[in-house]
């Protein structure tokens, strides 16, 4: 099977676990027969105690493993060559673009990096955290290490929340420790990776960028009520408002958008409960906790959550090419006295057509 079709394939494999909500099924268990001879690059490894191995991992020169907290979350560890000359900017942005971190720059990622040594070998080893203003246990976190090889890059990715990326640390530096690479007889054929990162150059045509510029995405239009206040917004952030009240309560207003769903309602949900210090919910309480409505002609869920002093207004439109959050968090009596400039400001958004 050709290098590219694996690397595609489990491109898609890690790229989708990034929307992982709290249960999934459990994936069979692969085994292999390693030849004594690789035309292609191979590893070999020591699977930690829990670990199971995903049947959808394209062979030897590639790997996918399941892996489940005692929460009950769920995430993934993959494995993939790539070419000799992918650096950790290159991956770490392929994946920031998930998270919706913008573009990391070599000095952003060097506070994010570090290099570790793991049984014989050398990482660079790298975390990025989904950029929710709130950091909770349910913060999606994306665990990097990069080993160069003889001809080909060592990706290794673990991507799972908060807790159990802390939680499963040790056992994925166990993995890493445990590897043994193989390299390919030849250095290896351009792969589509490769190709998206470094477009070749048609001498007829003017060169084109090193990398393809992030797509400009339509911002809604909106009326805010009045005595929301708009402050500069940054990140994932589209509009931030201010809203105060009587002493020092206020309430922070965000508009965001990121890519796909976020792992459905429940998944969101859940994240918001636990910033508020609140337990999670099961799948069959949702339509206790979450009213479904429209917004700007398309479905959405709005939550209204409460826990002692502090109380958030959630909305969620989600769909699988882009999801938009409009949230409002902070005083309680404040967020309840607030309500109906919320669900005026819901009713004033217009998406633009198609």
């Amino acid at each position: 099977m050709p290098g590219s079709h694996h690397n595609r394939t489990m491109i898609a494999l890690v790229l989708g676990s990034l929307a992982l909500g709290g249960c999934a099924e459990e994936a069979g268990v692969a085994s292999y027969d390693i030849p004594k001879e690789y035309g292609e690059a191979a590893l070999i490894w020591k699977t930690p105690a829990g670990w199971i191995e995903d049947s959808a991992a394209p062979g030897p020169n590639a790997a996918s493993f399941v892996i489940h907290g005692k929460d009950g979350g769920v995430g993934r560890v993959a494995a993939m060559p790539f070419g000799a000359e992918v650096t950790m900017v290159d991956v770490a942005n392929m994946f920031g673009r998930e998270l919706g971190l913008g573009t990391l720059s070599e000095k952003a990622l060097a506070e994010r990096m570090e290099k570790k040594k793991l049984g014989d070998s050398e990482f660079e080893v790298a975390t990025l955290e989904d950029p929710d203003e709130h950091s909770t246990d349910q913060q999606r976190t994306v665990t990097l290490a990069l080993l160069p090889g003889e001809r080909e890059t060592w990706l290794l990715a673990m991507i799972a929340d908060a807790a159990l990326a802390k939680e499963q640390k040790a056992n994925f530096e166990q993995f890493l420790g445990s590897l043994t690479v193989f390299a390919s007889k030849e250095a290896p054929a351009k792969i589509a990776l490769d190709n998206f990162l470094h477009p070749p150059v048609d001498t007829e045509s003017p060169p084109p960028f090193s990398a393809p510029p992030a797509p400009v995405i339509p911002k809604p239009e909106w009326k805010a009520p009045e005595g929301w206040e708009e402050r500069p917004a940054s990140g994932p952030r589209v509009a931030t408002f201010a809203v105060k009240g009587e002493g020092e309560a206020e309430l922070d207003v965000s508009v965001t958008r990121f890519p796909g769903s976020m792992g459905g309602p429940l998944a969101n949900l859940n994240r918001w409960r636990r910033q508020l210090g609140l337990e999670a919910i099961a799948a069959n309480q949702l339509s206790g906790h979450a009213s479904k409505l429209e917004v700007g002609g398309r479905p959405a869920y709005l939550v209204n959550l409460k826990n002692g002093d502090r109380g958030m207004l959630a909305m969620m439109i989600l769909n699988e090419e882009g999801s938009w959050f409009v949230k409002a968090s902070g005083d309680a009596s404040l967020v309840e006295s607030q309500q109906s400039n919320f669900e005026a400001f819901l009713d004033s958004i217009r998406f633009p057509s198609p």
